[in-house]
Formats: structure tokens, sequence, C-alpha cells
């Protein structure tokens, strides 16, 4: 059988296998007892069906039967009258038509008969694979090694749960200076990742080798951080966990005796990347947020009981692995030298050789870059989407589908790393480095250019993918203690640079790094360089050192599990995408029978609690309750390190049913604001207001179609306090834009003056901008504003925070005004009961509220009415 061909087979029976036991999923969990899982092991299954036919189809050169999904989709996605009726029928023509394939198969399969051979006794001659002579050669299959393959699983995973608590790390440090408003001290935990220097010593070195597993074992205190409710007690949890993991999976790149190797690595650092695909599924399944980060508690979607739980197994695994692994330490050498011995090469005597230090310092540059590249740019996939962002009607790919198309980019450049020829050349750092440099410069030109940059984007994710696995391999030829130390420190400097560029504000020196993503990414690629160069002939020599029929063996060995695991990945990848597609809801506005939009701001911490949580479920909830029409959240822009990568928004709109206009991407610099309409958005506009002292505000100017007609709606977050000149021009900026607006306007920002007409500020946003407060009475407010123009007020109120940030809810309710009414004043109501239940807030808000929300300021909701 030809490799091509073992390949094809081998995955033909991966996805037998899963096709099987998601069968068995969606059989025993019906729809009425759990929806999700029932849609996710469903679409598992046809996906799983698809690949087994088309890969019996090729074993086999027999015709496949039709793969019927369309009704599915009608019914699911679309939503169609009838589909679901017509597709029960399909879903139970699809099993008649798998038995009467797996029928058809086994008679195709019928005369094939696999023998396996007992193991030889030592010195005896080895025993041919016995295939029965009536069967077709192509048959005949390597024995396949579990316990290789359990390594490969295993290392696959505990790379997942690295890459969950380095990432998380981030943003466990961020929740201090958050609430300090400058630095904490808490951010020496970010040098937890310094910890392989240790590795210099070499006793050190053996005993971590030695006893990895016990190491990776202790490192899952990260994952059991969520348990304690004390935020410094979590990041000193979170900080032990990713210097243990860190240090773990350094020594692994090394062969723990002292010695370089010239044999290269493979089976680590394939795992170390496969690790982080995982992690992205992971995000993508928990709406951007991984289910493993000690802020998302449990009753939220937390996952980390469960993965603590295996990875405990896993660490058990690879203590018993390594016990293992010095039993057949010198089989596997025999084994080899007679391999090399039949292929005609001579293995050299002596296979280990000092380290030496020439280029340890290149080499040093080019992880610490691979590694701050993988952390940035490649832990979400809906970064690039985010980068590319920008105004309705093109607004910019969509996190789910444009972040599949990453996650494939990212497994293309895990398969091109086996070429190590070709990613090591300076053409394709070139490449890959145009491809970043589209990334962040050409979506500010034009709707072509966010595509433009978008595709040079996925060019980039191939480019650092591939060229990682040879960064980390040529780490074993090199001084452990020095390398690591050069390498890991660079990568924190990176770290701290990547939020310079946009807390300029707030750190020492930051004028040096302000809106300049450009440097930190030029410095980042030449650092790659570096490390590419050192790469390439360093392990170019240990090729030409190491007998080539090993060399060959383990590296198309490796690679074949890699393809296998990317398999399931992307099987897993599917239904995951297929689940968040049809659970999406659609926008409907919540009372279009009174004509009615309730508007209101929040400016929400970037979805940090008070207690160093995810609040994206409970800002939802009272979302919902609220019954907002339109909202713009301030201090929304979370895709940064120190953020966690990830995407507030999704998880709001796709389960509330919203229009998301994301705001200014993180390219522009800004803290983030982002508005969220049940009304189309036709068309929207991203600013970076006037900030020549201090942070860069950003505003959005929208235009939306609320019940046919066209209202535009600004959301903005002015800058701070002690920024007097930038508040003025900023102010000046958007009373500009209110003024020369055709249509009805609300404004919802954030201001940071006092109200009345005596503050400059108040007085030139209502008088140029020609705008009227939605209560002037209200003289409590500092920060937020709602204002508006060509609509009728018929309530507002303003609701506490609850502990999910420290600034309330504003809302509004506005009714469109008719020709007749639009010349007729408004009055104060004093009871609820003197208006429609419709134009009427929830009464769950008054006095004691829920969940720590309720009516503050005059403990009730003010109302209007149209006077008679």
């Amino acid at each position: 059988m030809t490799a091509k061909a073992t390949v094809a087979a081998r995955l033909t029976a991966l996805f037998g296998i899963l096709r099987t036991l998601s069968c068995g999923g969606w059989v025993y969990i019906t729809s009425s007892d759990d929806h999700s899982w029932h849609d996710i092991f469903m679409i598992s299954y046809l996906v799983c069906g698809l690949l087994y036919m088309v890969g019996m189809v090729w074993t086999s050169r027999r015709s496949s039967l039709p793969f019927l999904v369309y009704w599915f989709v009608q019914h699911k996605i679309k939503r169609i009258p009838g589909a679901y009726s017509v597709y029960a029928c399909f879903e139970w023509a699809v099993i008649l038509f798998d038995v009467g394939f797996d029928h058809a198969s086994a008679i195709d399969l019928k005369e094939t008969c696999i023998e396996l051979p007992l193991p030889s006794r030592a010195g005896a001659p080895k025993m041919p694979r016995s295939v029965d002579a009536t069967a077709p050669a192509e048959v005949a299959a390597a024995p396949v090694s579990f316990s290789s393959i359990s390594s490969h699983i295993v290392d696959t995973y505990m790379a997942c749960l690295f890459w969950s608590m380095n990432t998380s790390l981030g943003l466990v440090i961020w929740y201090f200076p958050l609430w300090n408003m400058g630095i904490s001290g808490f951010e020496a935990f970010l040098f937890v990742t310094l910890s392989p220097t240790f590795l210099a010593i070499r006793i050190f070195r053996r005993v971590v080798h030695r006893f990895s597993g016990v190491f990776h074992l202790l490192s899952l205190i990260g994952l059991l951080s969520y348990h304690f409710t004390d935020p410094t007690v979590r990041l000193v949890c979170v900080g032990v966990g990713v210097g243990l993991s860190t240090l773990s999976w350094a020594s692994s790149f090394l062969d723990g005796d002292g010695l370089g190797s010239t044999v290269l690595n493979w089976n680590k650092c394939l795992p170390f990347l496969l690790g982080l695909l995982v992690s992205n599924v992971l995000k993508i399944y928990n709406y951007s947020l991984n289910p493993l980060w000690p802020t998302v508690r449990p009753e939220h979607g937390g996952l980390q009981l469960p993965a603590f739980a295996l990875g405990i197994v896993a660490c058990f695994q690879i203590m018993l692995r390594t016990h293992a692994s010095e039993f057949k330490g010198e089989t596997m050498s025999k084994a080899d030298g007679e391999d090399a011995a039949s292929s005609g090469t001579t293995s050299s005597p002596e296979l280990k050789q000092p380290r030496k230090p020439k280029h340890w310092l290149a080499a040093a540059t080019g992880l610490g870059s691979v590694l701050f590249l993988l952390h940035s740019m490649l832990s979400d996939s809906g970064i690039f989407c985010r980068w590319a962002v920008d105004g309705y009607p093109h607004p910019g790919p969509d996190p789910v589908y444009g972040g599949t198309t990453v996650l494939l980019a990212m497994g293309l450049g895990i398969a091109l790393s086996k070429n190590q020829v070709l990613v090591t050349k300076t053409g394709w750092w070139a490449l890959g480095t145009a491809g970043v440099f589209a990334l962040y410069v050409a979506p500010k030109w034009s709707t072509a250019g966010r595509s433009l940059g978008f595709l040079g984007g996925l060019l980039f994710a191939v480019h650092t993918m591939s060229v990682a696995p040879a960064l980390l391999q040529q780490m074993a030829f090199f001084p452990a203690g020095r390398t690591f130390f050069v390498g890991t420190f660079i990568y924190c400097l990176l770290q701290l640079a990547h939020v310079w560029v946009v807390a300029y504000a707030f750190v020492p020196g930051g004028i040096y790094l302000r809106e300049r993503t450009e440097y930190v990414i030029g410095a980042a690629q030449l650092l790659l360089l570096a490390g590419v160069l050192s790469a390439r002939h360093t392990l170019l020599a240990a090729q030409a050192r190491e007998p080539i029929a090993i060399r060959d063996r383990s590296s198309k060995r490796e690679y074949n599990r890699s393809l296998y695991t990317m398999a399931v990945i992307y099987v897993v990848l599917s239904a995951v995408v297929g689940s968040r597609l049809a659970a999406r809801t659609e926008p409907k506005p919540f009372h279009p029978e009174e004509r009615l939009m309730t508007s209101g701001i929040w400016t929400i911490h970037f979805g940090l609690d008070n207690e160093m949580f995810d609040s994206h479920q409970r800002m939802a909830a009272v979302i919902q309750e609220l019954e907002m029409d339109v909202i713009g959240l301030l201090e929304s822009d979370t895709y940064r390190i120190v953020f966690g990568n990830r995407d507030i928004s999704q998880y709001l709109a796709e389960t509330l049913g919203y229009y998301v206009d994301y705001g200014p991407s993180p390219t522009k610099h800004t803290w983030g604001c982002t508005m969220l309409s049940k009304f189309p958005i036709k068309r929207s506009t991203h600013l970076l207001l006037p900030s020549p002292v201090g942070e860069l505000a950003c505003a959005i100017h929208a235009t939306l179609d609320v019940y046919g007609t066209e209202v535009d709606v600004s959301v903005s977050h002015n800058g701070q306090e002690e920024d007097k000149l930038d508040r003025e021009l900023q102010t000046a900026a958007l009373a500009d834009i209110m003024n020369k607006s055709p249509n009805p306007f609300v404004f919802l920002g954030y201001v940071v003056t006092k109200p009345g007409l005596k503050n400059p500020l108040y007085r030139t946003l209502t008088e140029v901008g020609r705008v009227a407060d939605v209560d002037p009475l209200d003289s409590s407010r500092w920060c937020q504003y709602i204002f508006f123009r060509g609509l009728h007020r018929v309530a507002y109120a303003r609701i506490s925070h609850g502990g999910i940030t420290d600034t309330e809810i504003q809302a509004a309710k506005f009714v469109l005004q008719s020709p007749e009414d639009a010349k007729k004043e408004l009055v104060a109501v004093g009871f609820p009961d003197e208006i429609p239940k419709s134009r009427q807030f929830p009464s769950t808000f008054y006095w004691p509220g829920t969940r720590g929300h309720r009516y503050h300021v005059f403990n009730r909701p003010k109302y209007w009415n149209i006077a008679s």
C-alpha cells in the first residue's frame, strides 16, 4: 500500500469510528433532552459520515450515496416552515443509506484478511507481516503503536492546558492595574515564564526531565484557581501553574542530559502547536471565552474541573511513559541501527555532542518572537477578523466564518513545517512579514483593503505556524539556561510593548510606544528572522549528521499522527461552528407595535466584574431584562494579550439577537466602543476623536433603520478629566457630527463633565449639536449621558451595576414621532400606570432589585407622556 493510500485508509477508519460514536450520541440524547448536544452529535455524525463515505470511495473505487444535509440547514438555520417534516424523513433515510453503504463496503472487504505477527525473540530474524493471499496487496499496513498515539494525544492535551493557562495570565494580571488606574506591582507575575532559566543547572534539568509528569501535575493548580474567590490568590495560582508548565515544556524541547542531540525532536513541537489549535476550538465553542480560564465560573460554562481530572490522567501517562522509555531505550537504539544498516547508511558512533554557544543568541530571539506571535496573533481565531473590521455596510469578516478559515490556515502551516528547507528561507519569512503588515495597514484603505488585509493575515498564520517547529527544535542544540532566559525575557518584553501601545497614558515611557503597533510587529518579525537564519544553519547541519532512515521515519511518523489529530480537531470544529450558527437568534425589536426604541449606555470595564470573573452572561441577563433595542458598550476592545484576546460582543450578539458594530479595530489603539442594535445598521463610521495629550478617544456614528425611518446613533468614549484640551476638542467634534446629521439622533456617550448649561462641554453638546438632555433635572451625573433629537422621550432610568463593573447603566425609551405629534409637548407622569405597559421599565429592578441591580438615584424610572 502506498503512503498516500495508507493515510487515506487510516483517516477513513478514524472517521468511521467517530461516525459510530456520534450516531450513538444523537440517538441517545434526543432534541428534547438537550437540544445543543443533540445538534452537536448530529452535525458530527453527518460530517464524519460524508468523510467516511468519501474515504471508502477513495480506497475501494466505488460510487458513493448522496449526503443529505440540505433540509437540516433549511430547518435549523433558515427556519423555513415545514422543513422539519422533510428533514425528519431524511434524518431516518440517512440511517438506511448508511446501513446500505456499510453493507456494500462489507461485500468489498469480505475477502480481506489481516494477520498480526507474534513478537520475535531476541536474536531471531524479524517475522514479516502476513496477509491473506486473496486480498489485494494494498491492504497491508504498518502496525499502529497505540502507546505512541496515546503519548501524542496526551502531549496535545497538555499543550492545550498550557496555552489556556498562559493566555489567562495576562487577563488576571490586568485586573489589578485596571482598578488602580496604573502599575500595581502584580505585573511581575508576567515574568514567571522565565522559569526555564533554571534549566542551566544540570542536575535540575535532569530532575525536570526525569519527573516531567510530576511538574505537569503540579502545574494543574492553575486550572483549580477558579475555586478561590480572592483575586490575589487566583493570580498566584495561575502564575505558579504557568511557570511550572513553561518549565516542563522547555525541558521537553531539550534532551534532558546536558548534551545536544543529532536527532531532531518532532514529537514535542508538533503537539505544542496542536494544543494551540485545540484551545482555539474551545474558545469558538464558548463564544471567544476559554472555558478553562480562572475567570469563567462553572455555572457560566467553566470546564475547569473536568479538564483537571483529564489532566491528572494525562500526567500519570507521562510518568509511566518516562519509565517505559528507559526500558525501551536500548531496544529502540538496536532497531534504529538495523534500519540504518539496511538502508545503506551508517550512523555516527557519537550521536550526542556538547551544546555549542554559536548562534545561541539568534536562536533565543527567534524563540521569544515566535512565542509572542503565537500568543498575540493566533491565540484566538477572531483576531484577524477584528483587525480587518470597519463600519457598515461592509464591516469585515464574521468571527465565526473568518475564524474557521484562520484555523484552517494554521493547520496548513503545521503541515508545511515538515519542509524545513522551505520554511527557513528568507523569502518565506518575507512573505509572512508582508502578510502581517497587509493585515495592519490595508483595512484602513477601503472595503477591498479589508479583504486584502484578512488574506494577508491568513498568509501570516500559515508562515508563523510553519516556522514555529524549526525554532523550537533548535533549542536542543544550544546552552539551555542562557538561551531560554533571553528568549522568554524577549517574550515578556514584547508582551509589555503590546499593551504599552494603548496604555501609554498610565505607564512609564509610554509616550515612546504610543499608537506604535507597527514598531512591535516589526521588532518581532526582525527577531524572528534572526531565529530563522539560525534554525536553517543548525537544523540542516543536524540533518546531515542524522541517519536518513531514522530521520525520515521519525518525521513521517509524527506528521502522520499530527494529520490524524488535525482531522479530528476540524471535525469537532465543524460541529461547534454548526451549533453556533444554529443557535443564533434573529434580531427583532422588543416592541414594534409601539414603534419603541429603548437605548442605553454602559461602561463595562473590559468584561471583568468586580470579583475578577467574566461578566458576559450577567451582562446578557440585565440587557435582556431591560429590553434594550440599542446599547453602547464602552471599554469593550478586548483583543489584546492583557484582555485574553477575547470578544465580548460575540456572546451578546448571538444569544440575544443583535446586529453588532465592533467599533474601531484594535489597530486603532483605543479602549473600544461597541454598539449592539436590534435594528438593521444601514451604515456606520468609526471615528478617532482628537486626542493630542491623553488616551485616544473613539466613537461610532451609525444610521439605523428604525421601523422604516433613518435614526442616527452615536456611541463615544471621551478622554479623562486630567486632559482638558482633549475633552474640549472631542466634544466639539461630536457636536459637529450631530449638528450636520439631518436625521433624528440619539447620543450615548462618556463625556466627563457636570450637567447644566453653565458647563462648557455640556453646553457645546446640547447647543452646537442641537440635542436635548434626556433629563435636565438629573444633576448627579458625571460621565455617562444620553441626548436626543427628533424623538419622543417616554422613559429614563439609572440602574446600578450589580458588581459587574464600577459604572451604572443608563437607559431611555423613545418613540418615533408621528407628524401630528411632532409639535406636541411631553408632560411628566407621576405613576407608571398612566402609560402603556410596553413603555415601562421592568418592575424587577425596584428595591431591593435582583442580582445586585436596582433603580437608584431616583429609586425608580421617570416617565413622560404626550400632552393631550
